[in-house]
């Protein structure tokens, strides 16, 4: 790792006590960092007897109202994607004067390659890993991190020179970086989403534009030319712009007579025809175009290019195929956490659809999920705490075919017992999962635990 002997008996403070701050607190110990660590949980509700933290030489505070960062004269701060920069404590440790970096932001300035960030509202990760498989299929050493799978801090030390990180990126990681400077940065898309913790969407975006403010015109960054927020950025952006599109030729990436090609210079290839990729929806043509404009700007072949997209199977809970049961398709998107998700999922089917709708508020809109439900005749069976907002907006369409369901288990019952051969039932939540599940993948998971003892039962 580069700049390791940096923080060698440098006292840091670590915020926040998960994925993210573990494996931070974690990487400074083993560069010799003191480190302490602040979270507001209620000691009380640890599980001291299975947690990681137990043996780990650090100091554990929880209440912020008799901990004062000033007096502990603190080198560096290191704050978890999770805690929002308005949090009291946050705030006591800012006007302290202590520099304040992300986890993501630690992990870049120790990571050994290039890397690639990948941000977007939508998209990103199945675009991070299609990235990630083309370029392990084409022998590349490749990193995929970040925003998916496991927090950056926890696999920089395996980086090297060679090392290209695919880095999955979020608004809330974009919120707290510094030095940031990815060598080709991806934006897919944005829409309303976040705006319980930034509140507007021009903060929104201004955090999205951060994932290029580092960059120089060695560097490269690639728009979805069908975006205007998104496009928005080609004024702003001070790297070269490649650009991808499903309805136009652009310089860099399209899709046109069903086939997606790639403008370089003066000439245009073709890569793959849509019937052979294996993932379903015109925003997986998206998202393989985008992968596509990263790899060519990497030096990989066509033909490297090629073989990567033909043979991706996708991303675990984005419209994953879990069974098919007494002829009815069970598909697990546990992912879309947001109205734009489920409406693009739906986009993806042309068969009778009961979708499983519900989970914890996030100042969401749900209008025009409510028009698309009615306007595909798609069956939705509503659960979670968003139950209410959810069948507000669909009785203001007129729509009255909802069910109502207990719980995700209960959902799922009903779904059983009326879908019909040929029909797909889909778990497209379009509401993050806190109600009820740690995350979207313990969501994801239990999901796939009921859809299996279903068929169970029906053998």
């Amino acid at each position: 790792m580069r700049n390791s002997d940096l923080y060698q008996n440098m006292k840091i403070l670590v915020m926040g006590m998960g994925k993210s701050g573990l494996s931070a607190a974690k990487l400074l110990l083993s560069l010799g960092a003191m480190v302490d660590v602040y979270d507001d949980i209620k000691k009380k509700d640890m599980d001291w007897s299975a947690s990681p933290w137990q043996d780990m030489p650090v100091n554990i505070f929880f209440d912020y109202h008799f901990f004062d960062p000033s007096l502990h004269q603190y080198d560096l701060a290191v704050i978890s994607p999770g805690i929002a920069l308005d949090n009291a404590f946050v705030q006591i440790v800012m006007d302290s004067g202590v520099e304040l970096i992300g986890e993501m932001e630690l992990g870049t300035r120790l990571f050994e390659g290039k890397f690639i960030a990948i941000t977007g509202t939508n998209g990103k990760s199945t675009t991070s890993s299609l990235i990630h498989h083309i370029l392990v299929e084409s022998g590349q050493e490749s990193l995929l991190a970040g925003n998916i799978g496991e927090p950056l801090t926890a696999v920089v030390e395996k980086s090297t020179k060679k090392t290209i990180g695919v880095l999955e990126v979020s608004s809330y990681q974009l919120e707290t970086i510094q030095s940031f400077h990815p060598h080709i940065a991806l934006i897919t898309n944005i829409s309303n989403d976040h705006l319980a913790r930034h509140k507007t969407m021009e903060y929104y975006c201004a955090l999205k534009a951060k994932v290029f403010c580092n960059q120089d015109g060695r560097d490269y960054v690639i728009l979805n030319a069908e975006d205007e927020r998104v496009l928005h950025f080609q004024n702003l952006a001070p790297s070269q712009i490649r650009y991808f599109s499903t309805r136009k030729p652009v310089s860099g990436a399209y899709f046109q007579d069903q086939v997606l090609k790639l403008k370089k210079h003066d000439h245009t290839y073709e890569i793959v025809n849509r019937n052979e990729l294996l993932l379903p929806g015109l925003h997986n043509v998206e998202n393989a175009l985008g992968a596509i404009c990263v790899c060519d700007i990497l030096g990989l072949s066509i033909a490297q290019i090629r073989n990567g997209i033909m043979s991706f199977h996708g991303v675990e809970h984005r419209q994953e195929i879990v069974e098919t049961i007494a002829g009815v398709t069970w598909i697990n998107d546990s992912k879309a956490t947001n109205t734009d998700s489920t409406i693009m999922a739906l986009n993806s089917y042309d068969k009778p659809i009961y979708v499983l709708l519900g989970g914890s508020p996030k100042k969401t809109d749900y209008s025009l999920l409510a028009k698309k439900i009615v306007h595909q005749g798609v069956i939705a069976i509503v659960y979670g705490q968003t139950q209410k907002e959810i069948v507000q907006a669909l009785e203001d369409e007129g729509y009255l075919e909802y069910r109502l369901a207990k719980d995700l288990f209960h959902a799922c019952e009903l779904a059983k017992q009326q879908a019909q051969v040929g029909d797909i039932v889909l778990l497209s939540p379009a509401c993050p999962s806190f109600d009820s599940f740690q995350n979207f993948e313990h969501r994801g998971q239990v999901f796939k635990e009921i859809v299996h003892a279903i068929g169970k039962r029906e053998k």
